[in-house]
């Protein structure tokens, strides 16, 4: 028993966008450093493993945490290893089939599939990332959301058509970061 007088008690908070694949994502920081400074116990990896590497993100990153973790699979077959070079540039990365397998084979750790639409992401494919997360999502025969990163749109246009392709339970991630977004 805690004396809990003049404190505020919340259930165990989840932070939905967070990059704990250290050593597989160039962004990723063990998910027990990150929790202790946010108040959180659960924690989803926002896209950091693709198909190629999420297996190692469940076998290495997942077991040896004690913070409860989930994840988004990217659509680029290799997540966010390369970063900071755009995983999309080249579109044969972004491969529905493969990102739709990992989600079914680990639909107890896996919501979905992550894109990244910034428009220094994407060059000059246009819809086609987010195109084909939303098949990889509805290929996976599990329920399955996207997760959709929008942090540097500054096309209108752009951002139109994706809020449109986003389906009723997609995240929408970033909306509120202050990077150009219209």
């Amino acid at each position: 028993v805690m004396d809990a007088g003049g404190k505020l008690v919340t259930p165990g908070l989840i932070d939905l966008h967070a990059h704990t694949f250290p050593y597989g994502s160039a962004i990723g920081i063990p998910a027990d450093e990150l929790v202790a400074h946010q108040a959180t116990t659960t924690v989803v990896s926002a896209g950091d493993a693709g198909a190629n590497n999420m297996a190692a993100f469940r076998r290495f990153v997942v077991p040896a945490s004690r913070t409860r973790q989930f994840a988004f699979v990217h659509i680029a077959v290799a997540g966010l290893a390369g970063f900071p070079v755009p995983e999309l540039f080249n579109i044969d990365y972004a491969s529905a089939d493969a990102a739709a397998r990992t989600v079914a084979e680990n639909a107890d750790l896996v919501l979905g599939v992550k894109v990244r639409m910034s428009e220094n992401v994407i060059a000059r494919h246009g819809l086609e990332p987010l195109r084909r997360a939303v098949a990889a999502c509805e290929r996976s025969g599990v329920p399955a959301k996207v997760m959709c990163h929008i942090g540097g749109v500054a096309d209108g246009a752009l951002m139109s058509q994706i809020l449109e392709l986003l389906r009723p339970g997609d995240v929408l991630t970033h909306c509120y970061s202050g990077a150009p977004n219209l």
